[in-house]
């Protein structure tokens, strides 16, 4: 689901879960000039869509607009192809730039045909990442995305190692205290 007043991020978080789509950038234009965007003047907000991975010619998203729903009833999706295609005289038929150049924000090209894991390090705790994988050749590039079970995780923070290098002792001079000294542990748990 994605929320009438989403922001960029989130509708880019959401779009690129679906595994018919790769990578994109998505930048919000509520500025936009409505009746090139075929709105009557009652737009909400006006998403840009880029395909930023080496798929091609996309084919336009499609909205169930059954699924589409506000609370008094007047949502509406109004979905603009930036179609790639070449006219009859090999010219594009539209003035949309092709998002051909792979990004590869985020991705990790694993060259092993063998290797069936792969570990992300480096991540912070309590952030929520979002993982899909997809199989690579060179004839035809990349194959449909596939989210994992869950699709998201955030790393949890966990219990902190215990110190290290702990040592008692008598605090000289005094008969109400005691010297305790340590080194942090290993691991602070991600707080």
């Amino acid at each position: 689901d994605i929320a009438v007043h989403a922001t960029a991020d989130q509708v880019e978080r959401a779009l690129e879960q679906l595994t018919t789509i790769h990578d994109i950038s998505v930048s919000q234009n509520d500025s936009v000039n409505q009746a090139a965007v075929g709105s009557a003047g009652n737009l909400v907000h006006h998403y840009e869509i880029t395909y930023s991975s080496k798929n091609g010619n996309v084919g336009q998203i499609v909205v169930d607009k059954n699924s589409v729903t506000s609370s008094n009833g007047d949502a509406d999706i109004i979905m603009h192809d930036g179609d790639n295609a070449l006219s009859a005289v090999n010219t594009k038929s539209t003035s949309a730039i092709p998002g051909e150049q792979p990004r590869d924000y985020g991705s990790k090209i694993i060259l092993d045909s063998l290797a069936r894991s792969y570990k992300i390090t480096g991540l912070i705790t309590g952030l929520e990442y979002f993982v899909a994988v997809s199989a690579r050749n060179q004839k035809h590039g990349y194959g449909n995305r596939l989210l994992p079970s869950p699709p998201s995780i955030t790393p949890p923070m966990q219990i902190p190692g215990k110190p290290a290098n702990v040592s008692l002792d008598v605090n000289t001079g005094y008969s109400d205290s005691i010297i305790i000294n340590f080194d942090p542990p290993e691991s602070d748990g991600g707080g």
